[in-house]
């Protein structure tokens, strides 16, 4: 089973995470949107990489990876080869700003909610945003949309943004089914 699909920028290669690493861990992989041989990212059978995001340049994917022993944001190059880690404290779903030099991340939920970012060459994690949970948030140009969960009752949830510029969140609207964290996330 393929998941986590994520076109390239120039939209010519996709890269995606199977159930292809051994006893069915999970493995990136990129193909070329044409067809073809797709290419093993993942260098180890031994650990899992999963949920490929693309660098704005093309050049670089970020994966949720359990190498280190724990979920944490590592950098891999689009090409295989060279892996970086660049979370310490936990990470996974990563999206790169669209000028290449921020990282933003959420944890695995296990860890807590939020949103975090970072300098794309590694640094310094900072909490951004407290009421984000993993599954529920998209970088979009200068905001940060979410569900937010923090709210004293069920339905509806209050769907947000945070504006990079002002500082400011903002109600967009609401869901008026019930959405619950534990639901599988996939929000776009």
């Amino acid at each position: 089973v393929l998941s986590g699909t994520q076109w390239a920028p120039d939209g010519r290669k996709i890269a995606y995470f199977a159930t292809t690493g051994a006893g069915g861990k999970y493995a990136v992989h990129v193909t070329d949107a044409e067809g073809g041989q797709a290419s093993l990212l993942t260098r180890t059978d031994t650990e899992m990489d999963a949920l490929p995001a693309w660098s704005r340049d093309g050049r670089s994917i970020y994966v949720t990876s359990g190498r280190s022993g724990s979920l944490q944001i590592w950098k891999m190059s689009a090409e295989g080869g060279q892996v970086t880690q660049l979370t310490r404290g936990g990470g996974a779903e990563a999206a790169e700003s669209p000028d290449g030099a921020t990282v933003y991340f959420a944890k695995a939920p296990e860890i807590g909610s939020g949103v975090w970012s970072m300098p794309s060459k590694g640094g310094e994690e900072v909490r951004l945003l407290d009421s984000v949970r993993f599954g529920y948030w998209a970088l979009a140009r200068g905001v940060i949309y979410f569900l937010d969960f923090d709210v004293p009752s069920d339905p509806p949830r209050p769907l947000r943004f945070f504006d990079f510029h002002s500082r400011q969140i903002t109600e967009v609207g609401t869901l008026e089914k019930t959405v619950t964290w534990t639901n599988t996330p996939g929000f776009a």
